[in-house]
């Protein structure tokens, strides 16, 4: 499903389609064409163009930076990139995708989160980082709207992040991994904490601690969302 400019042509009344607007005002959305404009446009001997059937993307010929892949990794890289290169002077960012409908996505197929109980500062950081930009979608994200208009912005990203701490359980043979990884953590500016057996048993009740020795818990920074509104 190609790139469909707002708003939607093949939709004639929005106001019958409120999860439409709010997912796609103002940002180019992943939507399919109706099935008629579909066969109309496979009758066609000579074939429409880019306005006449916003489905069409424009291709060049040429472009500086080229990544396969157009999943969340993928998309991350060309948004970052795109935040810090001129676009504007003609510098072109591509990305292909083999599957635009996103059905078989790796990223769209998990459920999205965020760990920082990692062993390698890199990962920390990494997680970190995340995190925060998690955080600050709504204000980095979001559309100016023109002064005239009485709301400040449209199109707030929403994605659904439940700031939830994860737990790590380990047995006694891996405690000795777990308190190193989480020195680690702390001196990577990760906020987490261990707790025994006993307290794992007063903190989570349902919790089956046979074999358990320890555990690790996220105090912040962590938390799960949804992938496919992360990917819009």
């Amino acid at each position: 499903r190609p790139l469909v400019t707002f708003p939607d042509p093949t939709f004639t009344n929005l106001d019958s389609h409120e999860d439409v607007k709010e997912y796609t005002l103002g940002f180019p959305v992943v939507r399919p064409p109706a099935p008629v404009e579909r066969w109309k446009e496979g009758l066609r001997i000579r074939k429409s163009g880019p306005k006449k059937y916003p489905w069409i993307q424009e291709y060049r010929s040429h472009y500086d930076i080229l990544i396969i892949g157009g999943g969340a990794v993928g998309s991350c890289i060309a948004n970052f990139l795109a935040e810090r290169i001129k676009v504007a002077d003609g510098f072109r960012i591509g990305v292909i995708e083999k599957d635009p409908t996103y059905r078989r996505c790796n990223t769209t197929q998990f459920l999205g989160n965020i760990r920082v109980q990692h062993g390698m500062p890199e990962c920390i950081e990494s997680a970190l980082f995340a995190s925060d930009f998690f955080r600050l979608a709504n204000l980095k994200l979001t559309v100016p709207n023109d002064f005239e208009e009485s709301l400040s912005y449209f199109n707030v990203p929403n994605v659904k992040l439940q700031p939830h701490g994860n737990l790590t359980l380990v047995t006694e043979e891996n405690m000795e991994n777990l308190e190193k990884a989480h020195k680690t953590q702390g001196l990577a500016g990760a906020q987490s904490a261990i707790i025994n057996k006993k307290n794992l048993e007063r903190r989570f009740p349902w919790l089956n601690t046979n074999g358990i020795a320890a555990g690790c818990l996220g105090l912040e920074a962590e938390g799960w969302f949804d992938s496919w509104n992360f990917l819009q």
